[in-house]
C-alpha cells in the first residue's frame, strides 16, 4: 500500500528538517541578542506539524527553537502557522497544543496568500521577520504575497524560505506544449502567473511553448530567471539549493530558495546546508556501502560525495583557478571577502570553519601570502598572492 504524505516523512524532507533545525537553532537566539526584541517566523504551509511515525514537521522544530531561545534570551519569539485543508489544520492544532497554551505558537486563518496577508497588516516593522513557505508544488506561491513582503524589506531584518518546485514546471509546460486550451493547460496557466505575476515575461514563455518554438529546457530556465530576478530586486543574497531525492547523483526533487538582505544570515544558511549534506552524505555513504545489494548494482557512483578529494582540497582548486591567477600582480582580499566569495559561488557546499582551513593551507604552501608578513590569520587579514 502507498504511503500518505504524513505517514512519514521523505528523505528529501529530512534534509530539508535537518536544514531547519541547524538554521534556527542559531537565528532565534541570534537575532535576539543583536535586535533585543523577539521574531516572528510565519510556516504558511503548516501541514500537520507531525508525522504518523512521530517525527516533527517544520512547526514543531520552529515551535521547539522559538522556545528554547526564549528559556536564553527572553524574548518571545512567535511561531504563524497556518494550513488550508481542514483535516490537516485540525491535527496541526493537536499537535501544536502546548505551544498555542503558551502563545509561542498562532494559528492563523485561511490560506498562505490569506494568512500571510493578515500577518503582514500587524506585523511591526521593527520585528526580525523569516517566512517559511513549503507548498506541494508551485500551486500556492503568490507573487503577490511576495511583494506585500519585498515591500517591508528596506532597512529590516527580512529573510524568506521557500520550497521553489522547479521539476514540477516540466508537468505545467507539457499540458500547454500539449493543448493551450484544454483544461488542464489553463489550469497551469493560471498557476504560473499566480507564482510569477502576470508580465510579458511569462506570456512570451507561455506562446514560445504552445507554438514549439521554446524547448522545456529553455523554457525552465527563463522562468527561473524571471522568478530569482524578483527576489534580486530587494535582497542582496538570494540562491537556490538543490534537495534530491537521497542521493547527489539522483534529481532534484526541488531546490530550497533563500532571500535576505544579510551577510551573517546568509553564510549562516550556507553552513547549515553544507553540514547537511555532509553528515547525511557520511551517513548515505555507510549505508550504501554496507548493503551489498546497493554496492552490487550501482557502484561508487551513487555516493553522494563522488568526488575523492577532501572538501579543503576542492575549494583549494576552486580558489587557486578562479581566485589566485586572475588577480595575480593584482588587488588582495581580506579573508572575510574570500569566504563570502566561496558562499556565494558554491552555496551551500562548504562551512565556514572548511573554507578558512582552505585558506589557511593556500598560506602554508605559499600561494597566499599576508600583506603585513605575519603568519596569523583573522577575517581582516590581507591576503595577496605569493607572487606578488
Amino acid at each position: 500500500m502507498a504511503k500518505a504524505f504524513f505517514d512519514e516523512p521523505r528523505t528529501w524532507s529530512q534534509v530539508k528538517y535537518k536544514i531547519l533545525i541547524y538554521y534556527f537553532r542559531e537565528y532565534f537566539q541570534k537575532v535576539n541578542n543583536f535586535y533585543h526584541r523577539p521574531a516572528v517566523v510565519a510556516d504558511l504551509f503548516a501541514g500537520t506539524g507531525k508525522f504518523a511515525s512521530g517525527q516533527d514537521g517544520s512547526p514543531l522544530i520552529l515551535s521547539h527553537y522559538a522556545r528554547e531561545a526564549y528559556h536564553a534570551t527572553k524574548q518571545k519569539n512567535i511561531i504563524c502557522v497556518a494550513e488550508a485543508i481542514r483535516r490537516n489544520r485540525q491535527l496541526l492544532e493537536d499537535n501544536l497544543r502546548e505551544y498555542l497554551r503558551d502563545g509561542t505558537a498562532v494559528m492563523l486563518p485561511g490560506d498562505a496568500r490569506e494568512a500571510g496577508e493578515v500577518l503582514l497588516r500587524g506585523l511591526s516593522r521593527d520585528k526580525p521577520f523569516v517566512i517559511f513557505l513549503d507548498p506541494f508544488g508551485l500551486k500556492g506561491l503568490s507573487m503577490e504575497l511576495m511583494r506585500q513582503i519585498f515591500e517591508r524589506v528596506d532597512g529590516q531584518s527580512t529573510e524568506v524560505l521557500l520550497n521553489y518546485n522547479e521539476p514540477s514546471l516540466y508537468r505545467h509546460f507539457g499540458r500547454i506544449r500539449k493543448d493551450q486550451f484544454s483544461r488542464d493547460a489553463v489550469r497551469s496557466k493560471d498557476i504560473l502567473r499566480y507564482c510569477i505575476g502576470a508580465s510579458d515575461d511569462i506570456d512570451k514563455i507561455i506562446a514560445g511553448l504552445a507554438e514549439g518554438t521554446l524547448e522545456f529546457q529553455d523554457a525552465v530556465k527563463r522562468f527561473t530567471n524571471v522568478y530569482l530576478a524578483a527576489f534580486r530586486k530587494h535582497f542582496r543574497y538570494v540562491e537556490i539549493f538543490p534537495i534530491t531525492e537521497a542521493f547527489r547523483s539522483q534529481r532534484v526533487k526541488y531546490y530550497l530558495l533563500f532571500a535576505t538582505r544579510s551577510k551573517i544570515a546568509f553564510e549562516l544558511m550556507s553552513d547549515c546546508m553544507a553540514r547537511t549534506t555532509l553528515e547525511l552524505g557520511e551517513e548515505y555513504n555507510r549505508r550504501w556501502q554496507e548493503n551489498s545489494i546497493f554496492g552490487t548494482e550501482h557502484g561508487d557512483e551513487a555516493l553522494i560525495v563522488p568526488d575523492r578529494r577532501t572538501p579543503i582540497d576542492r575549494i583549494v582548486y576552486s580558489m587557486y583557478h578562479r581566485v589566485v591567477h586572475p588577480v595575480e600582480g593584482g588587488v588582495g582580499f581580506r579573508r572575510e571577502e574570500l569566504v563570502s566569495w566561496i558562499h556565494e559561488n558554491f552555496f551551500g557546499h562548504y562551512r565556514s570553519a572548511t573554507i578558512r582551513a582552505a585558506i589557511k593551507k593556500l598560506l602554508v604552501s605559499g600561494t597566499f601570502r599576508t600583506l603585513d608578513g605575519k603568519s596569523t590569520l583573522n577575517d581582516q587579514t590581507v591576503l595577496i598572492t605569493g607572487n606578488n
